[in-house]
């Protein structure tokens, strides 16, 4: 029988018998403000892992499989001793080599030097890819020479790798015995799994280069000339790239061999990246992020998760798909803008700390692998006050309790239940705010019974049968992301609405000892005042379509787009009437504070 957990598993298996995860990953600063994702973003450690597991039984069902003639898509002994990598081949500094390994004569790059400049403006374009895997004296990988039957014979040419400097202590330790062989003894002996990877870290958001690096490496020393039964698919091999990855922990080989052999897929990933911003990686990111949400989480599920990091609550995000947790995070920080989240952050939680940040008494954001050990337990016994988020199964358990209960039920003399209170408005406003997400997302299914439902997204406006309020957050870009680029827009718009009017209820108050320090602003103390009860009151109005403004958007010249200045339209204005412990609940969050702190003094009413 499968359990849970095996269902789920996203591992890719190789016809050798590993389990092959790519994993992207986050590491908060631990000397930032509680690993908040407002200081994240500058002080954390991103990276990208490529790991190699062989379970406990692998090694004997591997050799089950290659005395089993049947079984057509596992390789022979011969066949996989074919594709072994025998050394490191040092070439000296000729044009054809450095043209292989994508370098400039004379230029061995240093590729952990994260400042360097881009050798030419040749590689400001995507350099064509060329393996620097070999057989015998060929410098050359072509079909041909990959193909190792020939007249019904399996001819035992081992590989070799082409590389910028000389290796002779990893070549020595290549030579005996294999890692992946150990590895193999290893699991079968001690009953227990067996591990190796390789990870590639930076102080910056460069996962898009990192990935791709790592997975051009993986498919150029897995790949072989052998198809599987069906004749479509590639058969891979992964012992190679352990034998190679397993070889850099012996502390007498080269360091310089992790380089050389990074080097040619690092120069192919970054080649696309070298003469653009940082920032464009890290936006990139940022779209595929939200689009792994988008399509892991059904719309209302969606818009709960996003009420409840509004309102700021304790929220676990948990998958067997490690790379979801961190895209998931990512996603719901770029949902709250302008608004901060300003509390604990840590997109893949240690298994050893999992049990114990559950237990953290403010609000955060964790993300839990639930292939971890002791993770179903742990997330089936989770405190009354925290949110589950299954992106697996793609929905959301909402928290029995939220963390201020205790403080929206400061003065309240009526014996109303607050915890009941609060947690049925949050589901009635998730289900509205998750219907806008699905006519916007899925319109052909939310919007079946509208008689606007024939309307094509693209369809003209020249007879005048469309308002622009039918179409206000349509996105005319077409592509994977553009899902989520139809999410921010009604996420941008609903908290516009949370924070609009705000400029009327916040008072600057400067005080000054003397009319002599008066001129030295840098002395006077700041206080802002801010009124809730007008803020609550404007809530109120907006909602009946009776506070509106003067004035269209594009005529307040200068106006910062963050300080939610009015809009003409009120569609995701809420009433004080339905909502009135939802908005008391978002006025008490950091994010809320942190915000009136940092609106402009000539947005407000000063003096």
């Amino acid at each position: 029988s499968l359990s849970y957990v095996s269902l789920c598993c996203s591992l890719w298996t190789s016809a050798d018998g590993w389990e092959v995860s790519l994993v992207n990953f986050m590491i908060p600063n631990a000397q930032s403000n509680q690993g908040s994702a407002a200081t994240c973003n500058d002080s954390s450690i991103y990276g990208v892992s490529l790991v190699f597991r062989r379970g406990d039984c692998s090694g004997d069902i591997d050799n089950e499989s290659d005395s089993d003639d049947e079984n057509e898509d596992v390789p022979s002994q011969k066949e996989k001793d074919g594709y072994r990598i025998i050394e490191l081949t040092y070439a000296h500094d000729s044009e054809a080599v450095l043209e292989r390994l994508h370098l400039e004569p004379g230029i061995f790059r240093d590729v952990c030097d994260s400042s360097q400049t881009p050798l030419n403006t040749d590689q400001c374009a995507p350099l064509t890819f060329h393996s620097p895997l070999f057989r015998g004296d060929s410098l050359l990988l072509s079909s041909k020479t990959d193909n190792l039957e020939s007249n019904g014979e399996t001819k035992h040419l081992s590989r070799r790798v082409l590389v910028s400097a000389p290796t002779p202590e990893f070549n020595r330790r290549l030579g005996e015995r294999r890692w992946s062989d150990r590895m193999t003894e290893f699991s079968k002996s001690s009953k227990r799994g067996a591990a190796v990877g390789i990870a590639l870290i930076s102080g910056r958001n460069v996962i898009p280069a990192m990935r791709e690096t790592l997975s051009c490496m993986f498919k150029d020393y897995s790949k072989t000339g052998l198809r599987d039964k069906t004749d479509k698919n590639t058969i891979r091999l992964c012992d190679p790239i352990v034998d190679i990855l397993g070889n850099l922990s012996h502390h007498d080989v080269e360091k310089a061999g992790l380089r050389c052999i990074l080097e040619p897929y690092l120069n192919y990933s970054s080649s696309r990246w070298v003469d653009r911003p940082l920032s464009e990686q890290k936006s990139e990111f940022t779209k595929v992020s939200g689009h792994q949400l988008v399509q892991s989480l059904p719309p209302v599920p969606l818009a709960l998760l996003f009420t409840t990091a509004i309102l700021e609550q304790k929220i676990i995000l948990s998958s067997s798909r490690r790379s979801i947790l961190l895209s998931a995070a990512t996603a719901i920080i770029e949902m709250l803008k302008p608004l901060e989240w300003a509390h604990l952050f840590v997109p893949l939680v240690p298994a050893a700390l999992s049990e114990d940040l559950v237990q953290y008494p403010a609000p955060f954001i964790l993300g839990i692998p639930s292939e971890d050990r002791g993770s179903i337990d742990l997330l089936n016994s989770l405190p009354p006050d925290v949110t589950l988020v299954d992106l697996d199964v793609g929905r959301v358990i909402l928290a029995k309790s939220f963390a201020d209960d205790n403080e929206l039920d400061v003065g309240r003399s009526n014996g109303k239940n607050v915890t009941g209170a609060l947690r049925s408005q949050v589901l009635y406003l998730a289900e509205a705010l998750g219907s806008v997400f699905g006519g916007n997302l899925h319109d052909k299914a939310w919007c079946c019974d509208s008689p606007l439902s024939v309307l094509s997204r693209n369809i003209s406006d020249k007879d005048g049968l469309i308002h622009p309020n039918d179409i206000l957050w349509r996105v005319s870009d077409e592509g994977p992301e553009a899902d989520f680029s139809a999410v921010l827009k009604i996420c941008r718009e609903f908290i516009s609405e949370l924070l609009a009017g705000l400029g009327a209820c916040c008072v600057w108050i400067e005080e000054f000892k003397s009319t002599r320090e008066k001129s030295k602003s840098e002395s006077a103390d700041s206080t802002v005042l801010f009124d809730e009860d007008r803020f609550l009151h404007i809530k109120n109005l907006r909602a009946q379509g009776r506070y509106l403004p003067l004035f269209l958007r594009d005529q307040f010249f200068g106006l910062d787009e963050k300080c939610g200045a009015l809009k003409s339209t009120t569609n995701l204005a809420i009433s004080l009437d339905e909502f009135d412990l939802v908005f008391e609940s978002f006025l008490r969050g950091q994010g809320m504070s942190s915000f009136i702190s940092s609106y402009p003094k000539q947005n407000m009413v000063h003096f």
